[in-house]
């Protein structure tokens, strides 16, 4: 070692400070403080610093192969550690190996790469402190030959703050040149923005405009010139009733540094308004700088107003619609049902959804003369103008039938053969009763054909099916019974179309459910039966109906007291 006296440290400490300045990065000081300090100051040298994986490494070891097995090795993670606690508490540490507590901090000696192991006597070891942190650990080393006086740690100490004053200044250059790059990286980046012409960019000082790309004095009637002469007011772009919230908007990026987006209009130059999306961020306070960007809402106002005036239209259709199925479905359902003799009468019907197609199910009652009615309800397959015609068709063939053929059965073949040749294959379901007002009691005779079973309530609350099941109208002749019952007084007769109890899941009512709740509502007045259950139907699909219910009540009349 040579660095003895007073004179030798301060020219080494010139030397060091030389060194740093010329380093161009973190790993050239690292070689600058070993080629220092290496062996004018000391045998051996070494630096410590923690990595990006936050583990404590002796990142620079030397001089030659004495201490190369050190190098990249993390330092142990040990209570005695002496680089540990430096870097720890910031506190300088002299080790004399003479003293036992401080050569154990040397290490172990079985320890092949340890200080100990490798004639370790002496040691400095300082922190590398920044300006605002410890950067590393620097270790001077000495063996048998030295040991550290006060004046080589006061040595050590300075070169330490030296190396740790060039390290955090290396990295604060390190990061301007990452800002910086970023920095022309984002320039780049709008520069491209701003020349691609899809959106409009300003930028200025104040409410005046010194920069704006074509796609902007485009959208506000400006030729590309429109900035040579000086630059432009905002406030004169911008409508009166528009410019207290501009006032704000500048407001508001001066103090936070930038607006959300909000809709506006712009004047342009041949006086029309232009609706804009407008948002911005502001460069600098003092003064204060802006970019905004302004985007063009013209297409997007046209295509709203293409879509409510759609909109209107589509609604005029669907009203139009509505009443043409409405005044076309009145034509297939009898505008007032015949007084019954001894019988309170009242039928329902409810369509489909919106009601903008005309459904098929229909019902009437028909006086056939001597005390006979004849009661038909059915349910034509598909909607729209042909199962229309098809309703029309099994209703009025029906009501014609009904004046000459007094069996049920016959009546049906009768509709049969009529849909049959004139369909195209739509079918028809149909329950067609007789009911003999003047037999005593009064009688029913039913015939089905495809459609759901008429349910007859007793005044005793007894609940049973009218009629068998045949098969459907319209394609291969029918299978048809007639069934026949009689009608007690205060009893109640239900016909109805699936539509009730055709549902997915917990939306229907099947037919053993409709025969319990008929029974619970027998003694209501028929209109509140029909009013209950359209309300228990809707409860169960509150999405709408999805077919048209038909339903007719009948209820004998007590005999007055």
């Amino acid at each position: 070692m040579v660095a003895d006296t007073q004179g030798d440290r301060v020219a080494l400490l010139g030397e060091v400070a030389s060194a740093l300045s010329s380093a161009g990065s973190v790993r050239d000081v690292m070689a600058a403080l070993v080629e220092s300090l290496t062996p004018e100051l000391c045998d051996g040298c070494e630096v410590a610093m923690v990595d990006d994986d936050g583990v404590l490494r002796r990142v620079a070891v030397g001089p030659g192969d004495h201490y190369a097995a050190r190098q990249r090795q993390p330092v142990p993670d040990t209570s005695d550690n002496p680089v540990r606690a430096v870097l720890a508490t910031g506190e300088v540490v002299l080790l004399d190996a003479d003293v036992p507590t401080d050569l154990a901090q040397l290490g172990p000696v079985d320890d092949p790469i340890s200080a100990r192991a490798l004639g370790v006597r002496s040691a400095v070891i300082a922190p590398m402190t920044g300006r605002s942190a410890i950067v590393g650990v620097l270790a001077a080393a000495g063996g048998r030959a030295r040991r550290f006086t006060p004046a080589d740690v006061d040595l050590v100490s300075s070169i330490a703050r030296l190396a740790g004053l060039a390290v955090e200044n290396l990295r604060a250059l390190d990061r301007l040149d990452v800002s910086d790059a970023e920095l022309a990286s984002s320039r780049a980046r709008l520069d491209a923005l701003v020349g691609a012409e899809v959106i409009g960019i300003i930028a200025g000082e104040g409410t005046l405009i010194l920069e704006a790309n074509r796609t902007f004095l485009d959208m506000v009637g400006l030729g590309p010139d429109a900035l040579r002469d000086g630059p432009l007011d905002w406030a004169q772009l911008t409508p009166p009733e528009w410019r207290s919230q501009d006032d704000e908007v500048m407001a508001l990026m001066a103090r936070d540094g930038r607006a959300e987006p909000f809709e506006k209009e712009y004047l342009h130059a041949d006086g029309s308004r232009v609706p804009v999306l407008v948002g911005g961020a502001a460069l600098t306070v003092e003064p204060f700088r802006w970019i905004v960007y302004v985007a063009d809402l013209r297409a997007r106002r046209r295509a709203e107003q293409q879509a409510r005036d759609a909109n209107i239209r589509l609604r005029a259709l669907v009203i139009e619609q509505h009443h043409v199925a409405s005044v076309l479905q009145r034509s297939l359902l009898p505008a007032l049902l015949p007084p019954v003799p001894g019988f309170e009468v009242a039928a329902h019907y409810w369509a489909e959804g919106e009601g903008i197609t005309v459904g098929g199910d229909f019902y009437d009652i028909v006086p056939l003369g001597a005390g006979r009615f004849a009661i038909l309800i059915g349910d034509v397959c598909g909607k729209g103008v042909e199962a229309a015609a098809v309703t029309a068709a099994a209703r009025h063939t029906a009501r014609a039938a009904a004046m000459h053929f007094p069996e049920p059965e016959a009546v049906l073949r009768w509709v049969h053969d009529a849909i049959a040749i004139h369909a195209g294959g739509i079918l028809c379901t149909l329950a067609y009763a007789v009911l003999d007002t003047a037999a005593d009691p009064p009688t029913l005779a039913v015939a089905l054909a495809g459609h759901p079973q008429a349910i007859l309530v007793g005044a005793d609350g007894a609940v049973s099916d009218i009629g068998r099941h045949g098969t459907l109208l319209g394609a291969i002749p029918p299978a048809l019974h007639t069934d026949h019952c009689t009608v007690g007084p205060g009893d109640l007769l239900a016909f109805y179309t699936d539509g009730i109890t055709d549902a997915p899941g917990a939306a229907a009512l099947d037919h053993r459910e409709l025969r319990s709740w008929l029974a619970q509502h027998a003694s209501e007045p028929l209109p509140a039966i029909g009013e209950a259950l359209h309300a228990e139907l809707m409860g169960r699909r509150p999405g709408g109906l999805r077919d048209d219910v038909a339903l007719i009540l009948l209820r004998r009349s007590a005999p007055e007291p």
